[in-house]
C-alpha cells in the first residue's frame, strides 16, 4: 500500500462509522479498501472465517456496552455491512460483526473477499489502519502502530503528502508531527532495531522532556550570567554602560 493510500486511509478513517450499524450502505467500500479488488458479496458459515491474530491489540479497546449495542442493532436489522476477508477466510475487517453473529447463531454471514494479493505485512496494514482510529488508544500505543504501518506519516517529505497534508489528515498541527517524528526516532534508538514498542515510545517521550527540562534550565542559567555581565558594563559607565543598554536591545533583556 502506498504512503498516498496509507494517508488518505487515515484521514477518512477518522469519520468512518463503527461496523455493523444499519445506516450503513450493504456494499459499502471503506477507505482502507480502496483500490483493492473485492468480490461480490458471499455468504459463508461463521465456522468458515479465521480469526486474524493482528486484532489482539484492539479487542481490549472493545466495551461490553459497544458490543451489546451492536448486538441489538444485529439482531434487529441483521449485518448489513459485509465482512471483508481473505480467500482462505482470514479475517480483515468485522471482527465483532462474527463474534456477535457466532453468538446469535446465524446460519450465512455477507462477506467481501479481497481478490487483489496482499503480503501478511500489507494485510495488517489494512487492518490496523482501520481500526486505529475507531477505538480510543493511547498516543504511545498510537505512534507505535503508525510507525509499524505508516512510516511515511513520520517524514513528510518524498513520497506521499507533505507534512501540512498528513498534520490535516490526523487532525494535528505541523509542530505536533515534526515532535512526533523525533519521538519516534529516540524510541527507533532506543528499540536497537527491534519493533518499536508504546513502551519504547514512553521511554523516549520521557527522554525528551528531560533534554527539554535541562535545555531551559540551561537557557536560564546563560541569561543569569549574561545579566551579570551586562551589570558589571554597567558599572564601568561610558561607552561600556552603551554598549550593555545595545546589548539588552538587541536579546530582548
Amino acid at each position: 500500500m502506498s504512503t498516498n493510500r496509507a494517508a488518505a486511509t487515515i484521514a477518512a478513517t477518522m469519520s468512518t462509522k463503527r461496523p455493523g450499524k444499519a445506516s450503513q450502505a450493504p456494499a459499502a467500500v471503506a477507505p482502507t479498501l480502496e483500490g483493492l479488488e473485492l468480490s461480490d458479496i458471499a455468504y459463508k458459515p461463521a465456522s468458515w472465517f479465521r480469526e486474524n491474530p493482528a486484532n489482539a491489540i484492539f479487542r481490549p479497546l472493545k466495551s461490553e456496552a459497544y458490543l451489546a449495542d451492536l448486538k441489538r442493532t444485529i439482531k434487529k436489522h441483521g449485518i448489513v455491512t459485509p465482512l471483508v476477508a481473505m480467500p482462505d477466510g482470514l479475517l480483515i475487517q468485522g471482527e465483532s460483526r462474527l463474534l456477535v453473529a457466532r453468538k446469535l447463531g446465524i446460519a450465512k454471514i455477507p462477506v467481501m473477499l479481497i481478490l487483489s494479493p496482499l503480503s501478511t505485512e500489507e494485510q495488517e496494514r489494512v487492518l490496523i489502519l482501520d481500526n486505529v482510529s475507531r477505538f480510543e488508544i493511547d498516543e504511545d500505543t498510537r505512534l507505535a502502530l503508525f510507525a509499524k504501518v505508516w512510516p511515511g506519516y513520520f517524514k513528510g517529505t518524498g513520497e506521499g503528502p507533505g507534512r501540512a497534508s498528513i498534520a490535516k489528515s490526523v487532525g494535528k498541527s505541523e509542530r505536533q508531527i515534526i515532535r512526533d517524528a523525533a519521538v519516534v526516532k529516540a524510541a527507533a534508538e532506543i528499540s536497537g532495531g527491534d519493533p518499536i514498542t508504546p513502551e519504547h515510545i514512553g521511554q523516549a517521550r520521557e527522554k525528551k522532556n528531560q533534554e527539554r527540562r535541562a535545555s531551559t534550565s540551561n537557557q536560564k542559567l546563560d541569561t543569569m550570567t549574561l545579566r551579570s555581565a551586562l551589570d558589571k558594563l554597567d558599572a564601568r559607565g561610558g561607552d561600556f554602560a552603551e554598549a550593555a543598554e545595545f546589548i539588552r536591545g538587541e536579546v530582548g533583556l
